[in-house]
């Protein structure tokens, strides 16, 4: 389950297409089993224009069961229907990693969605990794 924590307006990642935009900013905190990983939890901060939508998180960092972090970026659309579900969907960028994922690279895909009210949602990713 997906938790979004530390919700304000306002502020930058410095993710291009939100440069002078008014933006919603969020902490992540999920927790999953992955390939190559294994049991993890994922932190990290994101970004969505109230303008347009576009979504990006910088420095997100998945940290095995043993320890060792893979990090990524992402950037995507997201949309709030009326009843305050948020869908995303985007694509992401592996920047490194500690441990066996030191000098890590890859990229892929990822789909979600949350509930504004609760702050609890899903988060799906599919790609490759090289390490």
């Amino acid at each position: 389950m997906t938790s979004f924590d530390n919700i304000s307006i306002g502020g930058s990642l410095g993710c291009p297409t939100n440069v002078g935009e008014p933006t919603f900013t969020f902490d992540l905190e999920a927790g999953g089993v992955a390939t190559h990983l294994g049991r993890n939890t994922l932190v990290g901060v994101s970004e969505v224009s109230l303008v347009d939508g576009d979504q990006c998180g910088r420095d997100i960092v998945v940290t095995a069961a043993n320890g060792d972090e893979l990090w990524f970026d992402f950037d995507g659309i997201s949309a709030t229907d009326a009843t305050g579900l948020i869908t995303f969907s985007g694509d992401y960028t592996i920047t490194g990693g500690t441990g066996r994922f030191a000098g890590a690279g890859g990229s892929g895909t990822y789909e979600g969605s949350a509930d504004s009210a609760s702050t609890e949602g899903e988060w799906f990713m599919a790609g490759t990794i090289d390490y």
